[in-house]
């Protein structure tokens, strides 16, 4: 035991290399979408006031937020994943996860958009309309709710917490209404 404290109290601290805010928002405006970046903007300063809010021991945690706004904007998940990867906000492996937690919960789905040569690209979808309606302010508070408040689903049957199923819409997604 001794030892171990000894170990301990010799240690360097270990850093977190996280971008400032402000560059974190710079880079989703200037590469996702200005819309996003605001809306990124005012979630995170909701957690402020909650500072266990993106705790990730949680199933909400930062990447949670990260495809649940990519999500409400349309984004392709390769481009949200790709940010943050970048930005070594997150790594590019851990969003598959956060994006099966909110689809697997009906909240958000993944369009197939084929684009060029290679394996096709997702597109994130909401596919509650509590991601697209609720204001940015209160956005991660109502993402906790819906995430908690629902258990996993396995299928179409389970239906969404609107009563519209997106899954049978075939219109693209830049021609849905908001």
């Amino acid at each position: 035991h001794g030892a171990v404290e000894a170990r301990f109290e010799r240690a360097e601290p270990a850093r977190v290399d996280m971008p400032h805010r402000t560059a974190v928002v710079a880079a989703a405006r200037q590469r996702l979408s200005r819309r996003f970046g605001d809306d990124l903007e005012t979630v995170l300063e909701t957690v402020d006031l909650d500072p266990h809010a993106l705790d990730r021991s949680q199933a909400v945690d930062d990447r949670t937020l990260f495809v649940a706004l990519g999500a409400r904007h349309d984004l392709l998940f390769t481009d949200v994943r790709q940010w943050a990867n970048d930005l070594n906000v997150v790594e590019a492996q851990r969003f598959a996860d956060a994006r099966r937690t909110l689809e697997s919960r009906g909240l958000v789905e993944s369009v197939r958009v084929p684009i060029g040569n290679g394996r096709p690209n997702n597109r994130l979808r909401a596919a509650d309309d509590t991601l697209l309606t609720v204001d940015p302010a209160a956005f991660l508070r109502a993402v906790h709710e819906c995430v908690g408040a629902r258990s996993p689903t396995n299928g179409p049957e389970s239906g969404s917490r609107t009563g519209i199923d997106y899954r049978d819409d075939d219109r693209p997604v830049w021609d849905r209404r908001r």
